[in-house]
């Protein structure tokens, strides 16, 4: 038996991922009622529920707005988030209280509900997000400003920004390239190769040894060095959505999107340590975890 459950009687269909905060104190997590494909939901808002007896804490209501992204915390317990069509704008919440500090024009515009890219927080407080269908990459200062942006992302680029241990930041543009940005905004460089379908909804992912895990839509992903973002290898398989599962010794676990569906476990070069069939089950959209 569950030792609560939550039902929020004005939300049909709740979208992204819960996060917890650091305390455990509190999931939040996105609520929409109403709406479906071009048109906006009635209602979004962000919940902050308690863990402890799962009663409502807080909850910040956006109004009609197509959607909004899953929530980033940071260190010092501020909530990042997008919204979508109707607002578009990227919020900074107090996690405590709900209440909003600031918000930042990203010119999000996509009519459609959905789920939008989800920020990432740097150490230093800057949030990086991409501006959903505007052409650009923000980066933002922990104040609401902006720090610096590229206007050459490109409509659609849907993935949740990646930052490695040198501080590069790496983010996904029209056509399926990757780019490698430095802190203080400089193209270190864009991929070779394309590294994703026209549509990147997901990576890239940085894998333990510093590689760069990049989905294709449709027929492969590949694994990027960071150093120039050339290939180290590629994996085939048919339209992968998700960001993979690594355990301790760097193998990794993925699933393809479509069948014949296999759930993949392979090795730090790319060799495929076994394969399950899954076909028949449902899509697999959200990551694996361990």
């Amino acid at each position: 038996m569950p030792a609560w459950t939550y039902t929020d009687e004005q939300s049909n269909d709740p979208h992204g991922t819960p996060i917890i905060s650091e305390d455990g104190s509190l999931i939040f997590v996105n609520s929409q009622a109403g709406g479906g494909n071009y048109t906006p939901p009635n209602r979004n808002r962000l919940l902050a529920i308690n863990t402890d007896d799962g009663s409502l804490n807080w909850n910040y209501d956006f109004g009609s707005v197509s959607g909004i992204s899953t929530p980033a915390l940071a260190e010092n317990g501020i909530i990042f988030f997008q919204t979508g069509y109707g607002d578009g704008q990227l919020y900074a919440i107090n996690a405590l209280s709900g209440a909003k500090l600031w918000s930042f024009n990203t010119g999000g515009n996509r009519k459609w509900w959905g789920t939008w890219p989800s920020p990432t927080v740097d150490i230093d407080g800057t949030v990086y997000i991409p501006g959903e269908n505007n052409q650009n990459f923000y980066a933002i200062n922990p104040d609401g400003t902006l720090k610096w942006q590229d206007t050459g992302l490109g409509t659609n680029a849907w993935s949740v920004p990646a930052i490695d241990d040198s501080g590069n930041i790496y983010a996904y543009a029209r056509g399926g390239y990757l780019k490698s940005y430095s802190r203080g905004g400089v193209l270190n460089w864009n991929s070779a190769q394309t590294a994703s379908g026209s549509y990147a909804s997901h990576g890239p992912a940085i894998l333990p040894n510093g590689t760069i895990f990049a989905p294709h839509d449709d027929t492969y992903f590949m694994v990027l060095n960071p150093t120039d973002g050339t290939v180290a290898w590629s994996y085939s398989t048919n339209r992968i959505q998700q960001n993979p599962a690594i355990d301790s010794n760097g193998n990794f676990y993925i699933a393809n999107r479509t069948d014949p569906r296999y759930l993949h476990k392979i090795d730090s070069n790319g060799n495929m340590i076994w394969r399950v069939d899954m076909s028949g089950y449902l899509q697999f959209e959200n990551d694996p975890v361990l």
